[in-house]
């Protein structure tokens, strides 16, 4: 017979969402050039927020980030 000691289950994890001034950091773009990008349809997938701020999934980022990589060769 099984006890749930022997059994396994999935560790939940919030995923890491970044702030724009967080997500500028990384990138090293100025705030207005990440809100252009947003308004072209580039840059990272971003979520609004209820109060109306942006937010970012850290794994948006690093997508946006490997598909530059990948334009840039």
């Amino acid at each position: 017979m099984r006890t749930n000691s022997t059994l396994k289950t999935p560790a939940l994890t919030t995923p890491e969402l970044l702030t724009t001034a967080e997500v500028c950091d990384v990138l090293k773009v100025h705030r207005s050039t990440l809100y252009k990008w947003w308004e072209r349809g580039d840059g990272p997938e971003r979520m609004r927020l209820p109060n109306g701020s942006a937010r970012v999934h850290r794994t948006d980022l690093d997508e946006f980030l490997y598909a530059c990589e990948v334009a840039a060769r």
